[in-house]
C-alpha cells in the first residue's frame, strides 16, 4: 500500500470519530473528541505538501471544510472547558451527510489507488538497483540555473534523477520533459525501470518567473488547475496550451544546459509526449527527441488514476486502467530501442 493511500486513510480516520461522535458522546462529558477536526487539517496541509493538489485532495478539503464549519461552536465549547449541551437538527444531518462522504471517499481511494511502484520496478536482494537524487536550482530558464547554497535563495527548479548502480557512460541519459497537465513524479514509474536497465534518466519541475505558465505556478497546483481546464473545454484547453509552446521549449533548453554540464560528453536523449507539439531536432542542438504516445498525461493514469479516469473515462477507468501497467514496459521497450 502507498504512502499515499496510508496518508488518506489517516486523514479519513481522524475525522470519522468526530462524525460517530453524535451517538456516543453524553452530554455530562466535555467534547475532546472535536479536538481531532485541527489536528485532521494540520494533517491535511502536510498532505497535501507530500502529493500536491488533485481531484481526491479537493474532495477531501471539501469534507474538512464541512467537518470544521460544523464544528466550530463544539471547539470553542471545548477550548472553554464546557459539557457537551445537545446538538441542532441541521447539525446531525450536516454530520450524517459527512459520513456519508467518508465512505465514498474510501471508496475513491482504494478504488483509484496509485500503482505501487514496486509492483512495477524489481528489486534486487531487497534494494532498487539504482540511486534516487533530488537537486535544487535557483536562477531563470533565461539565464540559467546554479544549484542552491542557501534556504533564503528561491527555488526555480526541482530536478529528479535515477541513476543505475553500474551507469555506463556510454549509454545515453534519458530526459523527461512533463506536459503541462502532470509533473516530473508522473514519470518515476517509468524513470525507475530505465534505471533498472541501466540508463540514467532525469526530469525536471521548473518554477522560474520567466517560464511561468499561471499566475500559481508551483507545480504542486499547476498540473490539476491544466487537468481541469483539459475536462471542462478541450478546445479552449488546446489554444491555451499551444500558447504555451515557447515557454515550453526556453524551459526545456534550459534543462537540457543543465544536464549536458552534469553529463559532459554523453549523448542526450529527450523523451517527450506527443500531445504536446514540442519539439524538433532542429530547435535544440544535438538532442535527440523521442515521442512517447501518452495522451499528454503522463504516467497519471498510475499515479493519479482518478484524475486519469475523468479526463479520458473510456480509456482509464479501472477495468481500463488494469492492463495500463503495461504502459511503462512499452514506453521503457521503445525507448531502449531507440537508444541501441
Amino acid at each position: 500500500m502507498s504512502s499515499y493511500v496510508l496518508g488518506g486513510v489517516l486523514l479519513l480516520g481522524l475525522l470519522a470519530p468526530v462524525i460517530l461522535r453524535i451517538f456516543m458522546k453524553k452530554r455530562t462529558h466535555v467534547d475532546t473528541t472535536v479536538i481531532l477536526v485541527p489536528v485532521s487539517v494540520f494533517v491535511f496541509i502536510i498532505y497535501v505538501i507530500a502529493f500536491g493538489v488533485q481531484l481526491f485532495t479537493v474532495l477531501l478539503a471539501i469534507l474538512i471544510f464541512l467537518v470544521v464549519i460544523t464544528n466550530f461552536r463544539a471547539l470553542q465549547r471545548y477550548f472553554n472547558g464546557l459539557y457537551v449541551d445537545y446538538y441542532h437538527v441541521p447539525y446531525v444531518i450536516a454530520t450524517v451527510l459527512s459520513g456519508f462522504a467518508i465512505v465514498f471517499l474510501c471508496f475513491l481511494l482504494v478504488w483509484f489507488a496509485p500503482v505501487n511502484d514496486m509492483d512495477i520496478v524489481i528489486t534486487v536482494k531487497d534494494r532498487p538497483a539504482y540511486t534516487e537524487t533530488r537537486q535544487t536550482f535557483t536562477g531563470t530558464a533565461y539565464q540559467g540555473f546554479s544549484e542552491k547554497n542557501s534556504v533564503f535563495e528561491k527555488t526555480s527548479a526541482v530536478v529528479t534523477t535515477y541513476t543505475p548502480e553500474e551507469d555506463n557512460e556510454r549509454s545515453p541519459v534519458i530526459v523527461f520533459v512533463p506536459d503541462v497537465c502532470v509533473r516530473a513524479a508522473d514519470y518515476v514509474p517509468l524513470m525507475k525501470v530505465l534505471a533498472l536497465r541501466g540508463y540514467a534518466c532525469t526530469a525536471a519541475d521548473i518554477t522560474s518567473a520567466d517560464t511561468a505558465l499561471l499566475s500559481f505556478n508551483g507545480t504542486w497546483i499547476r498540473p490539476f488547475i491544466m487537468r481541469v481546464e483539459r475536462i471542462m473545454n478541450q478546445k479552449a484547453f488546446n489554444e491555451v496550451k499551444d500558447g504555451y509552446f515557447q515557454k515550453k521549449l526556453l524551459e526545456t533548453k534550459a534543462f537540457i544546459s543543465l544536464v549536458k554540464k552534469q553529463y559532459p560528453g554523453r549523448e542526450i536523449v529527450l523523451a517527450a509526449d506527443e500531445e504536446y507539439p514540442l519539439l524538433s531536432r532542429e530547435m535544440i542542438e544535438g538532442v535527440r527527441v523521442l515521442r512517447l504516445e501518452l495522451d499528454g498525461l503522463g504516467f497519471l493514469p498510475l499515479t493519479h488514476p482518478l484524475d486519469a479516469a475523468c479526463i479520458m473515462p473510456d480509456k482509464y477507468t479501472y477495468a481500463g486502467r488494469r492492463t495500463s501497467d503495461r504502459m511503462v514496459y512499452e514506453a521503457a521497450n521503445y525507448i531502449i530501442g531507440e537508444c541501441r
